[in-house]
């Protein structure tokens, strides 16, 4: 997320923004961040290999957990960038409103 995007957030959700990405920078992150891509690798694996229904439920599940979060960083920030968006296209209609008098 550029700097004009992040103008068209509120003080607070810039700051929540900035939070996170202080998070997403951290040693900690990154490798949280590889145990859960190799764990979500081992349960695609039990995945293909399950014996039972109930041990391909517990697989699927699991891969579509580790793959939430392996997706949370973009996901977050595509949150972030529609709301900026949004409150983008709310600004502008404001503005054209008292440049023109009209109220929608």
């Amino acid at each position: 997320m550029d700097e004009q995007d992040l103008l068209h957030l509120s003080a607070a959700q810039q700051q929540q923004y900035a939070i996170f990405e202080e998070l997403f920078a951290t040693e900690g992150w990154k490798q949280f961040s590889e145990y859960v891509a190799q764990r979500s690798e081992l349960a695609e694996q039990a995945l293909l290999h399950a014996a039972t229904w109930e041990e391909h439920r517990i697989s699927t599940g699991a891969r579509v957990a580790y793959g939430e979060v392996l997706q949370f960083q973009a996901g977050l920030a595509a949150e972030f960038a529609t709301k900026a968006e949004e409150q983008r296209e709310t600004a502008t209609i404001e503005e054209l409103e008292d440049d023109t008098g009209y109220q929608s």
